[in-house]
């Protein structure tokens, strides 16, 4: 993994920690504390702590333009989802996360993805409208599509079904398209607001 991370957090041991782990699943990482540390310094990716409910560090990061940020935040609630994507971050992570999860985020980032909980998007679905007539998964496509509701990663999908990742990233992308969706986090909204989600679709 060739990609720059910048790790934004006002908890030296935290950072360093973080910092740590990303290190060895492969990454290119650097801490810094404050939002002058985005300005200073080269990267790919911002894992940045947002705390609630403000974002003016996150505007002030994105402001610099250099790459994705992805709000770490305290928990995955609603509003706190509105308010770092309404400020322009990338993605977000629940920043008590395992480094796996954290490193997910950022994979999930450079295809232009982000992970939520099934249960989140549900409360955000106001309506459930039926499915369009003419829209049909097959039994593997739904089962694909509760997977990546799941937030599995595509990789370990990939293993368990015998795809490559390339070939799974079509397949996944294939099922967007069907669904009117340009990525898996709006893929994985209509699929509950039509609710392809439940047990019993």
């Amino acid at each position: 993994m060739s990609d720059s991370v910048l790790v934004i957090h006002g908890a030296p041991a935290y950072r360093y920690g973080l910092v740590l782990g990303l290190k060895e699943l492969g990454f290119d990482a650097c801490e810094g504390e404050t939002a002058e540390a985005a300005e200073q310094a080269e990267w790919d990716v911002c894992l940045l702590h947002t705390p609630t409910p403000d974002t003016s560090l996150l505007t002030r990061v994105r402001q610099s333009g250099q790459g994705l940020v992805i709000a770490l935040v305290d928990s995955l609630t609603v509003g706190n989802c509105r308010d770092v994507i309404g400020a322009g971050a990338h993605g977000v992570a629940l920043q008590d996360a395992d480094f796996d999860d954290i490193a997910e985020a950022l994979r999930l980032a450079r295809w232009g993805e982000t992970r939520v909980p099934v249960s989140l998007l549900r409360t955000l679905v106001d309506a459930s409208p039926a499915a369009p007539s003419g829209l049909t998964l097959s039994q593997s496509e739904t089962d694909v599509l509760r997977q990546l509701a799941s937030g599995r990663p595509i990789a370990d999908m990939a293993a368990t079904l015998g795809y490559s990742e390339r070939q799974m990233y079509r397949l996944a992308r294939g099922i967007y398209f069907k669904l009117g969706a340009g990525n898996r986090s709006e893929a994985i909204a209509t699929a509950a607001r039509w609710r392809l989600l439940d047990d019993s679709s």
